[in-house]
C-alpha cells in the first residue's frame, strides 16, 4: 500500500541550465501524482522542464518532508522518505529528454497543472529523481506537488 504525500513550496530563481527543484527518491521509489507550477511575478518565464536525474548532485539545500506536515492521513503513513532539493554547489545529472514542457505566461499565479492518472503514475526507482528544470532563466517559482510511496 502506498501512501501519498504533498508540500507547497517557492523555489529559488533558478538560472538557465539550472533547476528549480529536484524531488529526490532517497530509500524508496516513488511516484508523481500531481505538479502545480505557478509565476510570482508578472514576467513569463518560458522553457519549464520536467526531467528525470540520474545524480542528486551536492545539494545545499533541502526540504525533508515529514507524515506529520505531510501525509494525506497523518495518523497512518509513516515518515516519507522523499527528499526535495533546491540548491546545490554541484548540479544533479539532468537525462536529456523531457517528461513535459511549459512556459509560463506574464501574470502572477498563470502556471501549469500537471497530473498523472491513476492507473499511470510517473514512478521514480529508489536512488533517481526528478527536477524542474529551467531551460532559459528563472525566477521565483510556486510550486505543489502531491507524490506516493
Amino acid at each position: 500500500m502506498s501512501v501519498e504525500y504533498e508540500i507547497g513550496f517557492n523555489t529559488p530563481a533558478a538560472g538557465a541550465g539550472t533547476a528549480y527543484f529536484n524531488l529526490w527518491a532517497a530509500t524508496r521509489a516513488l511516484y508523481l501524482a500531481e505538479v502545480k507550477v505557478g509565476n510570482s511575478t508578472n514576467n513569463g518565464v518560458s522553457d519549464v522542464r520536467l526531467v528525470r536525474t540520474s545524480a542528486r548532485g551536492t545539494q545545499t539545500t533541502t526540504i525533508t518532508p515529514t507524515a506529520a506536515s505531510n501525509a494525506l492521513i497523518p495518523p497512518l503513513a509513516p515518515a516519507p522518505t522523499a527528499l526535495i532539493d533546491t540548491a546545490w554547489s554541484v548540479a544533479p545529472t539532468f537525462q536529456p529528454l523531457n517528461v513535459r514542457l511549459t512556459d509560463l505566461a506574464a501574470a502572477v499565479e498563470s502556471g501549469e497543472f500537471w497530473n498523472w492518472e491513476q492507473n499511470a503514475k510517473l514512478w521514480v526507482p529508489s536512488g533517481a529523481g526528478l527536477a524542474l528544470f529551467a531551460g532559459g532563466a528563472g525566477q521565483v517559482l510556486r510550486v505543489w506537488i502531491r507524490w506516493g510511496e
